[in-house]
């Protein structure tokens, strides 16, 4: 399997995100149970923009999650922020900041209790979702190349 094409986003801002650019295979837990599904991530607008388009399903099928988010680079702010949809209604707005020693980005909660961090070491790419004190993150996902 070949990796994404991986175009480059624009403004500059964005270049620390590329790596989700493309089609995603996603296997990992969510809340103690298996899931899988598809994300989907895309520039938009010129490369203004990254939109990531998820869905999780449970293992007979059912949609566990669905969700989209846009990235973009707030020139205000001279940061990166993320708006996170969910069903039913639900709209999240956080600053996104590298990991330490790079090789990823987490959100920086701004309403939420939850930290997320999106890890990229090479592939597969993950995610963990981290909960105030909780020694463990509540959801780990895998993302591989998807056909």
């Amino acid at each position: 399997m070949s990796e994404p094409v991986v175009p480059q986003p624009t403004p500059e801002g964005l270049s620390a995100l590329r790596f989700m650019v493309g089609r995603w295979r996603v296997e990992g837990v969510q809340h103690g149970a298996p899931v899988r599904g598809l994300t989907v991530v895309q520039p938009m607008l010129e490369g203004s923009f990254l939109v990531s388009r998820e869905t999780l399903l449970q293992p007979d099928g059912g949609v566990d999650y669905e969700d989209l988010c846009l990235y973009c680079f707030n020139a205000a702010e001279a940061d990166l922020e993320v708006h996170h949809f969910m069903a039913p209604g639900v709209h999240e707005s956080h600053k996104v900041l590298p990991l330490e020693g790079g090789g990823g980005f987490h959100w920086v909660p701004r309403r939420s209790l939850a930290t997320i961090v999106r890890i990229y070491t090479g592939q597969p790419w993950r995610v963990e979702v981290w909960h105030h004190d909780a020694p463990e993150p509540e959801v780990v996902l895998r993302y591989y190349p998807a056909s």
